[in-house]
């Protein structure tokens, strides 16, 4: 088996797996199981409970812990040079269950698929011998049928049928490349095998009849002929379809002969084809929309392909029309057709049939007769009704027709099949621009600032194909880097959406239909039947920087719930809002590119009125969801505000705009607890400087946000402007006699100052006196901890009964982080009196409460601290992965957990380096911690305290 270096799964018969092709021992028939349903799963994780009810599939009831047992042995199976204790970079632990994580071309079925696509587009460019070493290569990689040892498994078995259809497919695609290549012989001695294979697949047929008549071998070719009738009418009771009669034809003509050119049977070839086959074949990303659409041609008569402009709807629908296999097929383009009443006769003279019908009625009376004609109607949505009317006369009388259309509108007629293209995603979003970009850079290969370049850019425009396409044409002139720039704006003197500059995608191709040579002329075709109400909320809605509720259109909207869904409705129908269903419920998106054009055509009294609604809306749901923050429902509330984070900073930039800054002042100050436990720290403390501004006013605002400044300085490790601001927001709430304020912040000034050497034991007493004179728990668990962590920073007394009252406490309110801050300090205490183990107890605990609300700091905190403890118990290897894992997640968001605490920090990352590690090692055991993701190292951080405990 010829395998690619590394660890290599194949799938392509049974379950095999090799590492730097050498095979791995998988020792039994779970294992197998096991990774054959991770390897069908992957990227995507499979849970445990589908792993036991599936896996194990055979009457005995296995254990968690029997699950396991396997899983473990599999890792050590398929990573034999990990290091003990080290945690694995290939099956990991995910939430409830596991997740393969593979190399590109690591699984034999991608290797597969990839040689098969390359064959295909070698084929089609005319490369037919390349095609025919590139789909041998791809079929070789058969040992059987795929996921032969677990393919009963519910996960499994779509993968495998899917991988079977594809085999199948690309073995009538090697006997094509084989006849086009003049292999005729060949061609006829595997389709004859091939036909065995699948005795109804009438294309195989076809391909071997043409074989063998390309071949001088007439005789066979029409005794194939009677063969498969026969066997159609025998299995199915039919006749053959019309391809194969042609073909018969065409044999019995001696049209086929091996000296001849090679034509297509007659009466097969597509007619009025328009589009231009070239766009077909730079499809990139769409396989499984391709797919789609031929799945509900042959279970439907009406198949609509519809979303935004741009998005490549006529591409796809014309690679479907090719796919289809339909004995005839007409393209009609509806583009240019101005006047609803031109739409039958257009279609009529594409048919052939001018002047022959005068109405739809008419024109089915005629196609009636006709037994597989596929009508492509291209670019239907300006003449919706009347595409629709048509649509609905073919399909009620003429059985024999199918129809395909493309359209930004639906048509809405019985039994129709909708397939909504989205814009590309990541990497297939890529690939297209560099597709392009090569046509006007030939020999163009970018370095890896420029795939930067390139990736914002398509960030920019939601990889929306033909502003990719637009953007791309743009290298003639701009690097990828200087083409990000002025697609996103920068350098303008006023802060802007994060919406492109249409501007920079105008032009395109002179050949192209009016509404697609420039993105703005895309968008505003879509907008041309919209009414003024329509289109007064699609520019109210466009402020809102990402996806939203119908509640939060009906505020930004200034409408009544009603009538936002009846037009928010209506814009869907256009494809200019787009439906994102999730866990959380249905929310509607705009395109940035559909923005940014609203966005230009917005009256600016208009817009300021809708951002002005924005603002007051998003203030009072964050208000709303920051309350619950110090609760036993922080974790939702943390990941509410997660996702508003594009809403915050649109209205905190145009909060900033305004001559008063009370919305501003307030919006950092609810945010700021937040961001200090989503580590937003530099985002936070910009925002803080900016709401301030030169104010010196003594505002309960003010104080808020100058204690946010003052917590955010200490996370960013300025213990000096940390004290100051948190000293200043307490004295200005003092003379706003705001009481919770001023012990709040005190309490955060005294934890600074005790980390930097200042403070006494009547500071501290006198603080949790105050704290508990408010009778609010959470401001007291917090004074607690503060006053527990500056005795022992200070080394006055013994800090434990003022933190463990402080756990107490924060448990009794549901208040997880305090909780978890005091055990962070407790762990402390026991790590100065040398007991690792109640240490490691304290990290044990700490940990599935911060998972649980997804805090990023004081989970930082929690690893950094952690690993010395680690390093100290002889663990050193995991040790310092998991330091690299903090430097590396730190640097993501901005954050460093040394500088944070100048007491503890450096000491605990000095533990670490000093752990006997050489320099190599380390620096290989860090970088691996530094590339493994959040949940990676919470698997691992749980598995090393646990081994470290046991």
């Amino acid at each position: 088996m010829n395998r690619p270096p590394g660890l290599a799964i194949d799938v392509l018969g049974s379950i095999e797996a090799g590492v730097d092709g050498r095979s791995v021992a998988l020792r039994g028939r779970q294992p197998r199981r096991v990774l054959a349903a991770l390897a069908a799963a992957s990227p995507a994780p499979v849970g445990a409970e589908t792993l036991l009810a599936q896996a194990w599939a055979d009457g005995r009831a296995p254990t968690v812990t029997t699950m396991h047992a396997v899983v473990s042995r599999l890792r050590a199976a398929l990573e034999p040079d990990r290091p003990a204790g080290a945690g694995s970079g290939v099956l990991v632990r995910r939430g409830t269950g596991y997740v393969l994580l593979l190399s590109p071309g690591a699984l034999d079925a991608d290797r597969f698929a990839d040689l098969v696509r390359r064959g295909r587009a070698a084929r089609c460019a005319g490369r037919a011998e390349e095609a025919v070493d590139l789909l041998e290569a791809a079929l070789a990689l058969w040992r059987g049928p795929a996921y032969s040892d677990a393919d009963d498994m519910a996960v499994v078995r779509p993968e495998a049928v899917r991988l079977g259809e594809l085999r199948t497919a690309a073995s009538e695609e090697l006997l094509g490349a084989l006849v086009d290549v003049g292999r005729a012989g060949d061609a006829a001695a595997r389709g004859w095998a091939h036909v065995e294979e699948h005795p109804l697949r009438e294309h195989g047929w076809e391909l071997l009849v043409t074989a063998l008549a390309r071949d001088d071998r007439q005789a066979d070719a029409l005794a194939a002929l009677r063969t498969v009738r026969e066997r159609l009418a025998e299995e199915l009771g039919i006749d053959p379809g019309p391809r194969l009669v042609a073909l018969e034809g065409a044999v019995l003509r001696q049209e086929l002969r091996q000296d001849e050119a090679r034509p297509e049977p007659p009466g097969v070839a597509p007619r009025a084809m328009s589009v231009p086959l070239g766009e077909a074949a730079g499809l990139v990303g769409r396989a499984a929309e391709v797919a789609g659409c031929l799945a509900a041609l042959r279970e439907a008569r009406t198949v609509t392909v519809t979303g935004p402009g741009g998005v490549g709807k006529t591409a796809v629908a014309a690679e479907v029309a090719r796919a289809a296999r339909s004995g005839e097929t007409v393209w009609v383009e509806l583009g240019e057709v101005e006047d609803p009443a031109w739409v039958v006769p257009t279609v009529a003279s594409a048919l052939g049939l001018a002047g022959a019908v005068q109405d739809a009625e008419g024109l089915a009376a005629v196609l009636a007769a006709r037994t597989d004609l596929l009508l492509a109607l291209d670019n239907a949505e300006h003449v919706v009704d009347e595409t629709a009317r048509l649509v609905r006369a073919l399909v009620r009388r003429c059985a024999g027709v199918r129809v395909l259309a493309t359209s930004r509108t639906v048509l809405e007629v019985p039994g129709e099949v909708v397939r909504e293209l989205a814009p590309l995603d990541g990497d297939d979003a890529v690939a297209l621009f560099l597709r392009r970009a090569r046509a006007v850079r030939p020999g163009w290969v970018p370095q890896e600032d420029e795939l930067l370049g390139v990736r914002r850019v398509c960030d920019l425009v939601d990889g929306l194909p033909l502003a990719l396409e637009l953007a791309a044409s743009r290298l003639r002139m701009l690097s990828p880097d200087e083409l990000r720039r002025r697609l996103g704006r920068e350098g303008e003197a006023e802060p802007q959406d994060e919406v492109p500059d249409l501007a920079v995608l105008g032009g395109g191709p002179a050949t192209a239909p009016a509404h697609q040579r420039g993105l703005s002329g895309a968008i505003a075709w879509s907008l041309r039947d919209l009414d003024d109400h329509g289109r007064d909320l699609l520019v109210r809605l466009a402020v809102i920087a990402g996806p939203f509720t119908l509640e939060e259109a009906s505020a930004v909207g200034d409408e009544s719930p009603a009538t936002v869904l009846d037009t928010t409705a209506a814009l869907v129908r256009r494809s200019l809002l787009g439906v994102r269903r999730d866990t959380s419920g249905t929310r509607l998106r705009m395109l940035a590119t559909v923005k940014a054009h609203a966005l230009e055509i917005a009256d600016p009294r208009e817009l300021l009125g809708a951002r002005e609604r924005h603002l007051h809306h998003v203030l009072d749901r964050t208000r709303s969801t920051a309350r619950r923050l110090r609760g036993p429902d922080a974790g939702e509330a943390l990941a509410r505000l997660r996702c508003d984070r594009p809403e915050h900073r649109s209205a905190l930039r145009h909060a900033l705009t305004r001559d008063d800054r009370e919305p501003a002042l307030a919006l950092a100050g609810e945010l700021g607890w937040f961001w200090y436990r989503s580590g937003a720290v530099a985002e936070g403390c910009s925002a803080c400087r900016a709401a301030l501004g030169p104010t010196t006013a003594a505002d309960l605002a003010v104080a808020r946000v100058r204690a946010v400044s003052g917590r955010l300085a200490y996370l960013a490790g300025d213990g000096a402007t940390a004290e100051t601001e948190l000293r200043a927001a307490a004295a200005t709430a003092e003379a706003v006699g705001a009481d919770v304020e001023v012990v709040h912040a005190s309490l955060w000034a005294l934890h600074v100052a005790a980390l930097r050497g200042t403070g006494d034991r009547r500071s501290v007493a006198d603080l949790v006196d105050r704290a508990s004179a408010l009778r609010v728990d959470w401001v007291l668990a917090e004074a607690l901890m503060a006053g527990g962590m500056a005795s022992r920073a200070l080394g006055f007394g013994d800090p434990t009964a003022l933190l463990q009252e402080a756990v107490a406490v924060a448990r009794r309110c549901g208040y997880a982080w305090a909780a978890v801050s005091s055990t962070w300090a407790l762990m402390k205490t026991a790590v100065d009196r040398d007991d690792l183990d109640a240490a490691l107890a304290a990290a044990d605990a700490m940990q599935e409460p911060l998972e649980r609300d997804g805090d990023v700091t004081s989970w930082l905190v929690l690893i950094h601290t952690t690993a010395a403890v680690l390093a100290r118990v002889g663990h050193r290897e995991v040790a310092t992965v998991l330091a690299g894992a903090v430097d590396g997640l730190g640097a993501r968001v901005g954050f460093d957990p040394e500088l944070m605490d100048p007491r503890d920090g450096p000491a605990e990352a000095a533990a670490v380096r000093g752990a006997g590690f050489e320099p190599p090692d380390a620096r290989r055991h860090r970088e691996l911690g530094a590339s493994l993701s959040r949940a990676e190292v919470g698997a691992l951080l749980a598995d090393a305290v646990a081994r470290a405990r046991s």
